[in-house]
């Protein structure tokens, strides 16, 4: 866990903290304005860990009134403790789950930072079909119907996942009826870990509303509400809301609709 007040060595102490301590996953929490979290991110990265090893916890815009002091300690509490219990569930990454990440061309680049992000190849992480569970052989195709983008295909037998055009929304994952298809960064483990990290009866913070939310989407700072993303809201099924409530959760946001 890194969490610390920012400081401009913030990216170099970070970069030989991971080192120092061969870290196979780690949080930041609250880096600060004077350490900009893409810096911290590549210092992480450039130590040897992969992007999905590397879990933010992001506060909002802190639009907290001077009232809500304790709220807001709690509300730190619960994010923190998610990320922690899901990078303690992260499972490695198997090699047919990784997909070469295109180059953005929508910003101007020098020359320099082309060469050099054509020089490192990044990748991030879609789902794979574990061909013995596969019910394709009997005439199953729920993933191929849940898919949008017709990425899936079943020519011998067990679905095949063309990752040229998976986005990786996780629609195949949540209706496939033999759970043959695997998500190594979104797992049930990790995201059932992350949820009981939001919901630990250590935390003060009532009432705790969980937000399920599509990666990457910004959450309006509200005390009460607790963001888990996954990879798209159409992951959400029964059984994780059945599950949030479970662990007390008193109500529950799928994408702001409750």
């Amino acid at each position: 866990i890194w969490a610390m007040l920012p400081s401009a060595d913030d990216a170099e102490a970070l970069h030989d903290f991971v080192r120092t301590h061969a870290l196979q996953a780690l949080v930041i929490a609250d880096a600060g304005p004077s350490a900009p979290m893409p810096s911290l991110r590549e210092a992480a990265e450039a130590a040897g860990l992969p992007p999905w090893a590397i879990h933010v916890v992001e506060f909002g815009d802190e639009a907290f009134s001077a009232e809500e002091g304790n709220a807001l300690r709690e509300h730190a509490k619960a994010l923190c403790a998610a990320k922690v219990e899901r990078a303690l569930a992260s499972q490695e990454v198997p090699l047919d789950s990784l997909k070469p990440k295109a180059l953005r061309l929508d910003a101007a680049f020098s020359r320099r930072d082309l060469l050099r992000s054509l020089a490192q190849v990044r990748y991030e992480v879609v789902p794979r079909v574990q061909a013995p569970r596969c019910k394709g052989r009997h005439g199953c195709t729920s993933c191929l119907k849940a898919c949008p983008l017709d990425a899936l295909a079943i020519p011998n037998g067990h679905a095949v996942i063309d990752k040229a055009r998976c986005d990786g929304c996780g629609f195949c994952v949540k209706a496939c009826p033999a759970g043959a298809i695997e998500y190594a960064t979104f797992s049930p483990g990790q995201i059932d870990a992350e949820l009981r990290g939001l919901l630990h009866p250590a935390i003060h913070l009532a009432p705790r509303i969980v937000a399920f939310v599509c990666h990457g989407t910004t959450v309006p700072a509200i005390s009460e509400v607790l963001p888990l993303p996954l990879a798209c809201v159409g992951m959400v099924s029964p059984g994780l809301i059945a599950r949030a409530f479970d662990l007390g959760v008193i109500d529950g946001l799928v994408n702001g609709v409750g």
